[in-house]
């Protein structure tokens, strides 16, 4: 990054630093302020958010989703401002707004001398994993695709890595894991987005519609041999959040990719229905639709997969 660059992004992470000393009362003001502005004013992607949510609920109405759509608003500017909030966050006050229930869970795994890869989805306030290491006792990387932009993917990086997370590169990732340069460690995948890939194996019936996944996560688990994990986050209240972890496989080695996939896919989905305004409907999520044919390929899966756990 060229010296202008690093310019641009220390300055921009100052005004973000002296913005995040407005009490929350205050910067809540500010998100409603931007909500009505974002709702109504500008509709930001306000189509998108009514066309996934309706495909996502065929049965609630237009009430139930003018509701939702409102709702989702509230949460995606809360969100925002919490984030910038949590540059001057102190310890006592991220502990209190950010809770991991089980914790024991990740350290037993550790404890054994196993790796542990964790999927996640946009839920509640995502971006408060960047508090994860204050509740374990070895590192915890989150993995991340670089902004185009390297200004903001500098104040970007420099705002997840305030309180201890390794921030690591997606493409770099299976070399790192392999290398064992720290090790046994906690690996962060968020995988709920639209992949690049088209891969007929990895086509899962999610809110009502045939997608894709991203599978880095899971063949990376089974690849060294790592636990897989999912981390559900929930909104207890505004500004408020719990994480708790739930066991995929302790050695995701031993299943099948797609059996992992179709695990990770239903708590996703059971994390969705639970507060369904606090994921990121704003996202293309479905922009590259499903081919029949893909379609039916995954369904035998889904079938076998079914069997499978019944017995």
């Amino acid at each position: 990054m060229k010296w202008h660059q690093r310019l641009g992004a220390g300055v921009i992470f100052i005004l973000l630093r002296l913005l995040s000393l407005l009490p929350f009362r205050l910067l809540y003001l500010k998100a409603s302020v931007f909500r009505w502005i974002g709702q109504h004013l500008i509709g930001y992607r306000k189509q998108v958010i009514i066309q996934n949510l309706a495909r996502a609920f065929p049965k609630a109405g237009y009430t139930e989703i003018k509701r939702l759509t409102h709702d989702f608003y509230r949460n995606f500017f809360d969100v925002f401002v919490e984030v910038i909030k949590s540059v001057s966050l102190s310890e006592k006050e991220y502990i209190s707004r950010f809770q991991v229930t089980n914790p024991e869970l990740i350290a037993s795994i550790h404890k054994e001398g196993k790796n542990t890869i964790v999927l996640s989805g946009h839920t509640g306030n995502w971006e408060y994993m960047k508090f994860l290491p204050h509740f374990m006792d070895f590192s915890c990387h989150i993995l991340y695709k670089p902004l185009s932009k390297k200004v903001m993917d500098a104040v970007t990086n420099r705002v997840r890595a305030q309180h201890g997370v390794k921030l690591l590169e997606m493409n770099h990732a299976v070399r790192y894991l392999l290398s064992k340069k720290d090790f046994p460690a906690m690996y962060v995948f968020i995988a709920d987005q639209s992949p690049h890939h088209r891969d007929p194996d990895y086509v899962f019936n999610f809110l009502n519609q045939p997608s894709f996944f991203f599978t880095g996560g899971i063949k990376i688990a089974r690849t060294t041999s790592s636990a897989l994990l999912y981390i559900e986050i929930l909104r207890l209240k505004r500004g408020h959040y719990s994480a708790t972890f739930h066991l995929i496989s302790k050695d995701a080695s031993e299943e099948s990719g797609q059996a992992l996939m179709q695990k990770y896919v239903h708590l996703l989905e059971n994390n969705i229905h639970t507060q369904p305004a606090s994921w990121l409907w704003s996202h293309k999520r479905w922009k590259h639709p499903v081919n029949n044919s893909q379609t039916i390929a995954n369904q035998s899966n889904t079938n076998i997969l079914k069997l499978n756990h019944e017995k």
